[in-house]
């Protein structure tokens, strides 16, 4: 998030303070760990942003901090194709959990301009107080101008089947025309690892070719959704069922409020009809911001 604010003001004193120190003959070490360790022994204060009207935009406080410039790679930071509006984008955000959806699509949560709500700074945009004055949030693609750096589609897929095991949680991305009361992404509790199918197979209607990667598991079905809070409610569904490694989001280590739901060879038909999981609605929000 950056810029249009009253935090502009603010953004100067950095550059301000080490402009003091070279005039005053100080000696901070090049680079931006060296500006940061000088501005937090020699900058301690004022700790808090001056009071100059803002208002519910005022700043609470000061915080130095820095990214080292190694992180910024061509691989880790590459080139991207903007979007339509972009240059009118003030208040940026990458919430997308699916590794390999964010490296390849890139998908920005944006405002023309920061929004200073308490929701908001806690990036629950979902929640926004202020709508009526700075507008809804958008999601926009934001492609790779280049794949280099990217490794390929069936070296992530591997790497992702790989991963999969017994009790994992795992989402699916859903298309609009298969909304139900579970909404745009679907869970699902696998009962072991992925594996390649060695021939052809139908399996509840859906066909699955030879050489796939799959895994058999259960879907979760929405029992309800807590009026105070908005926590989702599942169950997991007896039958077993075969899944597509290739349809699932690749999102590792997702987990209900309970953690991972746990069975034994004796879990019988009573465990999926009264285990109930509950999943925060701030966790839902990000598999749906990741779509």
């Amino acid at each position: 998030m950056h810029g249009k604010s009253v935090c502009d003001g603010a953004s100067n004193a950095p550059k301000n303070a080490l402009v003091e120190a070279g005039a005053q003959g100080l000696l901070v070490e090049p680079g931006a760990r060296g500006a940061l360790l000088y501005l937090a022994e020699a900058k301690q204060t004022p700790s808090k942003a001056k009071i100059d009207g803002g208002g519910y935009w005022q700043a609470d406080g000061i915080l130095y901090g820095y990214y080292d410039p190694s992180l910024f790679t061509a691989s880790a930071v590459p080139d991207a194709v903007p979007f339509v509006g972009s240059s009118k984008v003030h208040m940026s955000c990458g919430l997308c959990m699916d590794d390999e959806q964010a490296m390849r699509s890139g998908p920005l949560t944006h405002l023309d301009i920061f929004c200073p709500c308490a929701p908001c700074c806690r990036l629950d945009f979902a929640l926004c107080e202020m709508t009526a004055v700075f507008g809804t949030v958008q999601v926009s693609n934001v492609k790779r101008a280049s794949s280099t750096g990217l490794p390929s589609q069936t070296e992530s897929l591997q790497e992702f089947a790989a991963w999969l095991d017994k009790d994992k949680l795992v989402a699916f991305r859903v298309e609009s025309d298969e909304h139900t009361i579970e909404d745009s992404v679907w869970l699902a509790l696998l009962d072991g690892k992925a594996f390649a199918l060695e021939q052809d197979e139908l399996h509840a209607g859906q066909h699955f070719e030879k050489g796939w990667s799959v895994v058999r598991g259960h879907w979760f079905s929405l029992a309800r959704t807590e009026r105070a809070g908005g926590t989702r409610v599942y169950k997991a569904l007896e039958e077993q069922t075969l899944f597509n490694v290739q349809s699932m989001m690749k999102i590792k280590d997702l987990k209900f409020l309970q953690g991972v739901p746990k069975r034994t060879r004796l879990s019988t038909a009573a465990w999926y009809k009264n285990n109930e999981f509950s999943l925060h609605r701030e966790t839902y929000q990000l598999l749906v911001d990741s779509l």
